[in-house]
């Protein structure tokens, strides 16, 4: 008995010091002052501040059924409500969702039943069921709010192992995280200390009943197979092996953290934010700043194709190593004068410039031989075109607009993709062909074909403008033509 005291003396502690923090109450509270706070005292305190939501994922297990009554007899201000994901998966589903709420009465815990539903049997039905159970908790969690999940060192451990099969990075290694963001909230997993046996041996003592998920025992599910069969025989051989696998899961997480933070330092001494303003107002619909490839090629490799991937892990997570090493040989080996472009879906990774560019496909607005008649009491009212919005007007422009001067007529034609047509630039006094100005004002090759170009007569001899490219005239000319790419219009 004593050693099932102490147990729950210890699971008290662990969600106390959880929870401590995110509740409105000082950082340095001990349980046992807080245990011993008179109900006014309380009530004091959560009539100072409100008390915030707490969310539990009350599966009807041992482990948050455990989780819930603690969090019942917690003294800590705080909302409490349970939620309990049906799936919708096995005859029993209804029966563990009346058992949660027949429980959460008993024990007056407000209670919310979640209706979700698998859409491809024959996928993995354990990552679609965890995506929408996660999905269904976080969905309506107010901001700040707590969403706890009964988790343990067994959980941790099989985790491990599933990233091992896999063949796992750090990341994957680096398992379930104890804090992480979730919705507008956080997710709190207070007992990944702790083994199941633990967690049983206190349940019983405090007699609590729970319910057994029957699927649990169906091995054709990897983490199943890993927990009926495996499991059991590393604690049979070595008693504590959850908790001492657990302790290193904890190292590798640390170190996870500390690449984390070194790589984000990294790429944002890589980023070039000014090169992306430049380009976004071409039209350049950017997914990361740019990254500068000298700068980039300063690291040794490994360091090289690991900031490669959490650049591009937010948009295509899935990369490889040997994936990863065959983008960099495409985007690094090629021509100095060449181009190279990768797809991903309605993504391109490009080279250009000595830089390393991941933008959305832009399509083309308008056909290349399109043109536009514009009166000036039009152009001065503003008008769309080619994806940009474009307006005259008599002061230069402000952000979010960009602007070059532009010559006084009645009527302007635009047009888009004659890139061997010639502007002269004022100033220049000598005429040069649209493509070759492009190159000199470092226009991505993929966007020169969309920019508009003006002329003063339907039959386009000469191009007096072309959108972030140049002009004919002067500003003295008191005239300024205005764009903003659409997709950032206001």
């Amino acid at each position: 008995m004593t050693e099932s005291i102490e147990l729950l003396a210890a699971l008290d502690q662990a969600l106390h010091e959880a929870l401590l923090g995110h509740l409105q109450l000082h950082q340095h509270t001990p349980l046992l002052e807080t245990t011993m706070q008179s109900a006014q005292t309380l009530q004091a305190q959560q009539t100072t501040t409100a008390p915030r939501q707490v969310r539990l994922a009350l599966s009807g297990g041992l482990d948050s059924v455990l989780l819930l009554h603690r969090l019942v007899h917690s003294p800590l201000p705080m909302a409490l409500e349970a939620m309990h994901v049906n799936h919708g998966l096995q005859a029993a589903a209804t029966e563990f969702a009346e058992f949660c709420e027949q429980l959460c009465r008993q024990w007056r815990v407000n209670f919310h039943l979640a209706q979700v539903q698998i859409s491809d049997a024959t996928r993995n039905i354990e990552a679609q069921a965890r995506q929408a159970r996660y999905q269904a908790l976080s969905r309506d969690l107010a901001a700040g709010s707590l969403l706890l999940t009964g988790h343990h060192a067994d959980d941790q451990v099989e985790t491990l192992l599933l990233a091992l099969k896999r063949g796992a990075g750090l990341a994957g290694l680096a398992g379930i995280a104890a804090e992480k963001p979730c919705g507008q909230g956080l997710l709190l997993r207070p007992w990944l200390g702790f083994s199941r046996a633990e967690l049983a041996q206190v349940a019983t003592f405090l007699q609590l009943s729970w319910v057994e998920d029957p699927s649990n025992h169906d091995c054709s599910f990897d983490r199943n197979f890993l927990r009926q069969q495996i499991m059991p025989l590393l604690h049979q051989r070595f008693a504590h092996f959850s908790k001492t696998a657990a302790r290193s899961v904890a190292h590798l997480q640390h170190a996870y953290q500390q690449e984390s933070v070194y790589i984000a330092q990294q790429l944002s001494a890589l980023r070039d934010v000014s090169a992306q303003q430049r380009w976004q107002a071409l039209g350049a619909d950017f997914c990361e700043a740019p990254l500068r490839l000298d700068a980039l090629q300063q690291h040794p490799q490994q360091v090289q194709l690991s900031l490669l991937k959490h650049w591009l892990a937010p948009y295509q997570p899935l990369l490889e190593l040997p994936q990863l090493q065959d983008l960099w040989l495409q985007l690094t080996t090629s021509r100095i004068d060449a181009k190279p472009q990768i797809n991903f879906g309605d993504l391109r990774l490009r080279r250009y410039n000595d830089y390393l560019l991941l933008s959305k496909a832009r399509p083309a607005d308008i056909p290349v031989t399109s043109t536009l008649c514009m009166s000036v009491a039009d152009l001065r009212l503003g008008f769309s075109f080619a994806g940009f919005h474009l307006k005259l007007t008599e002061q230069p422009p402000q952000a979010p607009w960009h602007g070059l001067p532009c010559p006084a007529a009645t009527q302007y034609w635009f047009s888009v993709g004659e890139l061997n047509r010639r502007l002269t630039p004022s100033g220049r006094g000598v005429s040069k062909a649209l493509k070759d100005l492009c190159k000199e004002q470092q226009v991505p090759p993929w966007l020169r074909q969309q920019l508009p170009v003006m002329s003063l007569s339907s039959e386009r001899r000469d191009v007096c403008w072309m959108l972030g490219v140049g002009s004919a005239v002067p500003e003295q000319t008191g005239l300024w033509l205005c764009w903003q790419p659409l997709a950032q219009s206001v």
